[in-house]
C-alpha cells in the first residue's frame, strides 16, 4: 500500500519554506534535520527539504532535460563543486513542463526513491515533502506515494524579484518560471486532495491558514491538535517577507497570461490558462546561466586582487566619504 505524503508545489521563492515550517507545528513530519538543506541568507530558517528527494528530482530532470551548460563550465577549469554550484544556480530555468515519462522497473532511480519510501517515519504523523521541483516530477513519483497537495502561490512580481535577489537571474525569466511552475503545480495536483493557498494569506493572517491546513489534514486522516495552531501561526516570521508588493517593473510580453492564471487561482472556476513559450528560448538558458556565473566569478576574483593592493582601503575610504 503506498504511503500518503503531504507535498508543497510552488514556484520557487514563494514562501514555501515558511508554510513547511507551519506544518512542522502542525505536527507532520520533515525528516531528521542532519538529513535536511541547510538554511542560508536567503532562508535562514531552513529550507525544510530532504537532501535525499533533492538528489533524486534533480536526477529526473536531468534524464528528462538534458544540460549543455555542463560541458561549458568544465571547459572554463571550474572545480567540480563550482560546477555543480553554477549549475544549481539555475537548475530552475531548464524545466518548463511536468515530466510525464515514468520510471522503469528496475532502474536506479526506482531503487533510491524506494529507499526514501522505506524510511519514512512510521509514526502518527504523516510525511512532508517540500521541493519546487515536484511542480515537474510528481508524476513520476505517483508510482510510489498517495500524495496530499498543498499549493502555495505568490504574487508573480514577488516571485521574480526574490528569484534575482537570490540567483540574478532575469525577471522577464522569473515570470516566465513563476507562470511555468505555478501552472504545473495545479495541473499536477488536480486529481488529488488539494488545497491552494496564498502567499498573501499567508503572511497576513498566519493564524487563519494554520486553521485551513488542520481542517484539510483532518479531512483526509490526520487529526492535529487545536493546540497547535498557535504555535503553527507563530512559525510564520513576517520579518522576512522581502520583495513585498514589487509591481513596478516592466509588463512581462505574457502579462495577460499570468493575470489569467492568478484570476484562476483566485476563484478555481473555468479552465486553466496555457502554457506558452518562454520569453528565452529554453535550450539556450542554461548557457546564459553559466556564462553569467563565470562573469561573476571572474569580477569577484578581480575585486580579491584591488583588496591586496597597497592603498585600496584609502581609496575606498575616500570614495565612501565623497558619496555620504
Amino acid at each position: 500500500m503506498k504511503p500518503k505524503v503531504v507535498v508543497v508545489l510552488s514556484a520557487p521563492r514563494s514562501g514555501s519554506s515558511a508554510l513547511t515550517s507551519m506544518l512542522a507545528e502542525l505536527g507532520l513530519d520533515v525528516g531528521p534535520r542532519r538529513e535536511l538543506k541547510r538554511g542560508s541568507k536567503h532562508n535562514k530558517y531552513g529550507y525544510f527539504e530532504s537532501i535525499a528527494i533533492l538528489r533524486v528530482n534533480e536526477a529526473i530532470l536531468s534524464r528528462s532535460y538534458p544540460n549543455p551548460a555542463r560541458k561549458f563550465l568544465e571547459s572554463t577549469g571550474l572545480s567540480a563543486r563550482e560546477v555543480y554550484k553554477a549549475l544549481s544556480s539555475w537548475h530552475w530555468c531548464g524545466h518548463y513542463k511536468p515530466v510525464s515519462a515514468p520510471l522503469e522497473t528496475g532502474d536506479e532511480l526506482s531503487f533510491r526513491m524506494k529507499e526514501i519510501i522505506e524510511h519514512i517515519s512510521p509514526s502518527d504523523s504523516l510525511a512532508v515533502w517540500k521541493d519546487a521541483r515536484f511542480c515537474m516530477t510528481l508524476p513520476v513519483w505517483e508510482k510510489f506515494v498517495n500524495p496530499l497537495c498543498i499549493v502555495l502561490w505568490r504574487a508573480p512580481e514577488e516571485t521574480a524579484f526574490s528569484i534575482e535577489d537570490m540567483t540574478s537571474i532575469p525577471i522577464q525569466i522569473g515570470l516566465d518560471l513563476w507562470y511555468s511552475y505555478t501552472r504545473a503545480a495545479v495541473v499536477v495536483s488536480d486529481r488529488y486532495p488539494r488545497l491552494l493557498i496564498s502567499h498573501a494569506m499567508l503572511m497576513s493572517d498566519p493564524l487563519q491558514i494554520a486553521h485551513k491546513l488542520r481542517k484539510f489534514l483532518t479531512e483526509n486522516g490526520l487529526e492535529v491538535s487545536e493546540k497547535n495552531l498557535k504555535n503553527a501561526s507563530q512559525a510564520i516570521d513576517t520579518s522576512q517577507y522581502h520583495q513585498r508588493g514589487n509591481g513596478d517593473i516592466e509588463r512581462s510580453p505574457h502579462g495577460h497570461v499570468h493575470e489569467q492564471l492568478a484570476h484562476w487561482l483566485h476563484h478555481q472556476k473555468g479552465p486553466i490558462p496555457p502554457p506558452y513559450a518562454p520569453t528565452v528560448p529554453i535550450q539556450f538558458l542554461p548557457i546564459i546561466g553559466a556564462a553569467w556565473y563565470v562573469k561573476r566569478r571572474n569580477i569577484e576574483q578581480l575585486k580579491d586582487i584591488l583588496r591586496i593592493m597597497p592603498g585600496y582601503a584609502l581609496f575606498r575610504r575616500l570614495y565612501q566619504l565623497r558619496s555620504q
